[in-house]
């Protein structure tokens, strides 16, 4: 008894563990890959994570992005009035306008923190990723049509 009870412990601890490990620590684990093939120096690494840092709480917003175009399918279908649509996508490109910021904010600090062949290299990264973004995607927009 005391040996399945181990068991059953043991495999809890791995799949907790494994489970942490997938979800957390992504952003993490991209900028050592980003340090490692960029060839970042300590101090280049530093303002990174200081960027990052201090933009973390800017980041994110796909949840609201979700609810906005949630809430837009649900007045449409609802037959509300034209100026709550209005509002609702003014809403909308407010967000996208934040987001374009925020990425041109971005490319401005890695412009200034990279020197020319890291530029380079950075740019075929971020290529190769969204390339390969590209092919997962799924939805009205998917390739397989």
């Amino acid at each position: 008894m005391k040996k399945l009870i181990y068991i059953t412990m043991m495999l809890l601890l791995v799949n907790a563990s494994t489970t942490f490990a997938k979800g957390k620590g992504k952003g993490k684990h991209r900028i050592e890959k980003m340090k490692q093939e960029l060839g970042l120096s300590d101090e280049q690494f530093l303002k990174l994570k200081e960027f990052r840092k201090a933009n973390k709480n800017k980041r994110g917003g796909r949840g609201e992005m979700k609810a906005l175009r949630e809430e837009m399918k649900n007045a449409f279908i609802s037959n509300q009035p034209d100026s709550k649509l209005k509002e609702i996508h003014q809403k909308i490109v407010s967000k996208m306008s934040e987001k374009g910021e925020m990425r041109f904010n971005k490319m401005i600090f890695m412009k200034n923190l990279l020197n020319d062949e890291q530029r380079q290299k950075f740019m075929e990264m971020r290529e190769k990723r969204k390339g390969h973004r590209k092919g997962h995607r799924r939805g009205p927009h998917s390739e397989d049509e």
